[in-house]
């Protein structure tokens, strides 16, 4: 499943200076380890603490439960959402929404902006039961209140995105499409919102293998990104990474190399190379290398990224974990069993350490580790991690689910 998945949360006009620029330093900033790390750490005290600050003042003005103060705690869980604190994020959200749900002087807009931040960090979380009811309030809140004015488009991309990720593709289709009509209706609308549309709407086609409509909304998208942000931009680099994806799928190799190569050039001239963009970029053409099995640059460019993401003091242990689960699949192909497992150990362990739990993944590395050791001739072992991998796949999916009758038919091929 592509990883570049966006939205834009709403931020409050009155607050939103200060929110937009922790926003903008923690989804930018380069990351080249402790260097860069305590002044990001500070800004974001900080921000809190004049966010707090302002609170106060909203309550001793209008009173703890108005709608003003809901406000100011919609942004700072905004605020500890981007500093990694999920946990007292999703507290504030839940006051806020609490106050805007039993004060009829509310305004729609706050409503709305506190329903949507909440769904949007339920679905980061990958707590998707939770966030489809906010999603769904949000959206009927969208089409009724708000009569699909231009910041309804949120709701619909929102819901769109968590139809996406469960891969609930043609259920997404007609809330991405949507989200992208209204935007690009709206005169003088901000460009960058309708390419964050086109590249979401892009990657369900291409999941779909509806490769031409997909490669339409990429090269569109790329093409807004790079004129508004510059071809070294996250979002630049996220767009034109999907775009290799497509061609690599396709078999159009060499403009996927082509594409990620001129990529990584920018990226590294205008930040350098210690930063997750450049480490994805090295990941992502290695997979090109491996696929038409050029395998000593795949393993030039995987071991490049897994030392930058390495070097990035565990703010990426996605990245670590799925280059680990790349050199594995390397060595795999070339024949190490041995080596391929001890990689999977490693992402195993990475995963531990992750923040966002996410049993969908643990189970695709127990099940990769359980065909390596059978082939290592341990079945006790491969026995062990595919019976993980029922229980992983039990708990996400449900037990009568064909993905857990998948799990059990592997096991009953082992006795």
């Amino acid at each position: 499943m592509p990883a570049f998945l966006r939205n834009i949360e709403i931020i409050g006009l009155c607050f939103s200076f200060m929110v937009a620029s922790l926003v903008s330093a923690q989804q930018r900033t380069d990351a080249s380890g402790a260097a860069n790390e305590p002044p990001l750490l500070g800004r974001r005290a900080r921000a809190i603490r004049s966010a707090e600050e302002r609170l106060e003042l909203m309550q001793a003005r209008f009173g703890v439960d108005s709608p003003e103060a809901a406000d100011a705690m919609s942004d700072i869980g905004l605020l500890y959402k981007y500093s990694g604190d999920y946990s007292h994020a999703e507290d504030y959200y839940r006051r806020a929404l609490a106050i805007v749900d039993r004060v009829p002087e509310a305004h729609a807009s706050q409503v709305f902006k506190v329903l949507v931040n909440l769904g949007e960090l339920y679905r980061g979380m990958l707590r998707f039961a939770d966030a489809k009811p906010i999603l769904q309030r949000a959206l009927n809140f969208g089409r009724t209140v708000l009569a699909d004015r231009p910041e309804a488009a949120y709701a619909y991309n929102s819901m769109g995105l968590l139809n996406f990720e469960q891969r609930k593709y043609e259920d997404a289709e007609p809330l991405l499409k949507t989200a992208l009509a209204i935007r690009e209706g709206v005169p003088n609308v901000d460009k960058e919102l309708i390419a964050v549309s086109l590249d979401n709407l892009g990657q369900n086609f291409l999941e779909q293998a509806r490769f031409p409509e997909a490669e339409d909304c990429f090269r569109r998208g790329l093409a807004i990104f790079r004129e508004k942000l510059g071809d070294d931009d996250p979002d630049t680099v996220a767009c034109a990474r999907n775009l290799a994806t497509l061609y690599n799928r396709t078999r159009r190799h060499e403009e996927a190399l082509k594409l990620l190569t001129a990529t990584l050039a920018a990226t590294k001239t205008a930040r350098g190379e210690d930063n997750d963009e450049t480490a994805a970029l090295f990941q992502q053409r290695g997979r090109v290398y491996m696929d038409i099995w050029q395998f000593s640059p795949a393993e030039v460019d995987l071991k490049r990224a897994l030392m930058i993401a390495d070097s990035l003091n565990g703010k990426t242990s996605q990245r670590m974990r799925g280059v680990l689960g790349d050199l594995s699949r390397l060595n795999e192909r070339s024949g190490d069993y041995a080596q391929a497992d001890t990689l999977l150990e490693r992402a195993l362990k990475v995963k531990a350490g992750d923040s966002r739990p996410d049993d969908e993944t643990l189970a695709a590395i127990h099940k990769r580790r359980g065909w390596l050791q059978l082939r290592q001739e341990n079945p006790r072992a491969a026995k062990e991690s595919l019976q993980r991998v029922l229980e992983l796949n039990t708990r996400t999916y449900g037990a009568d689910t064909l993905v857990v009758a998948a799990d059990l038919n592997d096991l009953c091929r082992l006795s």
